[in-house]
């Protein structure tokens, strides 16, 4: 007799037959059993770091790329057993591409796996390592899921719905209007407009615009329509360089867990009018091979704030392009030869 199945308290009723023949009296009859009796522990939770308190799951991710998930899993066979094998169940959009065994991490063993079926990893933990007790290590790779970003500036004053245009460059007092597209495949189109994007933007020197951050949710197709912003014409906030506007998006904004993510930027610029004043407008009795010494300050038009590091030149008579030379903040000097 072999009975299959899981294990339980419930007797098992064994019918039998004999043709031996005995006299009258008293007999005995002996049973031999293999008794297989098998374990399986369910352990959701994956730890950042060896240690059973770090849990969650460490991962990273830049502009238009991949999203890189490192993290462990805690695996201890109970006296008495030895282990078969593992299943690693993750979500479908991801690609599993390491595996190692605490005792050495360094070698990835993913080709002794089964990873046949999307979203689930077979590991035969009796062929791999014979002590497995510890933190296995795993890496997987999942799409970026912030896949477009756009930046319009405005055509008319007041701008309205349809007059944009494509730019990266703005001037102070420009309208700039973003639209943004998340990613939407079978696996969240489901709840894609329940989750929501985060738009941010960096000034030049690095921080963020606080008071300019939004968020949004997508609608069914992942399509994202922020409030344009005024880009302003003098401070605090007035600032003029290299911008970034950032998207990110992941599902645990909403009431789903982390799983899928993403991020993508995109740079702008903002010029603002400037004043460039010489120190002489007018120079007189200047003959051929004269030197001039040439002095102009250049600042911002509304704070006046001086503009350094500028290329300041000038094209002489004879065709050449001379540069000045900054000598403080915002004033510059140029030797000029008059030939």
């Amino acid at each position: 007799m072999e009975v299959k199945e899981l294990w339980h308290s419930n007797k098992i009723d064994v019918n039998f037959s004999c043709d031996d023949v005995w006299g009258l009296g008293e007999y005995t009859i002996d049973f031999k059993t293999d008794l297989n009796l098998y374990a399986r522990k369910d352990n959701p939770e994956t730890n950042f770091e060896t240690n059973t308190g770090s849990l969650g799951t460490m991962f990273s991710v830049g502009n238009n790329s991949n999203v890189i998930w490192d993290f462990y899993s805690y695996f201890s066979v109970p006296t008495g057993y030895k282990e078969n094998k593992m299943k690693l169940e993750y979500p479908v959009d991801a690609i599993i591409t390491w595996v190692s065994e605490p005792q050495d991490p360094s070698i990835n063993r993913l080709s002794m796996c089964d990873n046949s079926t999307p979203g689930l990893l077979i590991i035969p933990v009796n062929t791999i390592s014979t002590t497995p007790d510890g933190f296995w290590k795993f890496k997987a790779r999942t799409p970026n899921y912030c896949k477009d970003i756009n930046i319009f500036r405005n055509t008319t004053i007041t701008p309205s719905f349809t007059e944009w245009i494509q730019s990266n460059k703005f001037m102070s007092g420009d309208y700039i209007n973003i639209t943004a597209k998340i990613s939407n495949p079978a696996i969240v189109s489901e709840y894609i407009n329940q989750t929501k994007v985060i738009l941010q933007i960096r000034f030049p020197n690095g921080t963020l615009w606080s008071d300019k951050k939004q968020i949004r949710f997508p609608d069914i197709n992942g399509y994202i329509n922020f409030t344009p912003l005024h880009i302003p014409i003098h401070p605090p906030n007035y600032e003029v360089g290299e911008y970034e506007v950032i998207i990110t998006w992941n599902n645990s904004y909403s009431k789903f867990g982390l799983n899928e993510t993403g991020i993508i930027y995109k740079k702008f610029t903002v010029t603002h009018k400037s004043l460039l004043i010489p120190d002489q407008v007018y120079y007189e009795d200047i003959f051929e091979g004269d030197i001039i010494n040439l002095k102009v300050s250049f600042n911002d038009k509304e704070d006046y704030t001086a503009i350094r590091d500028a290329k300041i030149y000038l094209d002489n008579f004879s065709g050449g392009r001379q540069f000045f030379s900054e000598i403080s903040p915002g004033y510059y000097f140029l030797e000029c030869l008059c030939d």
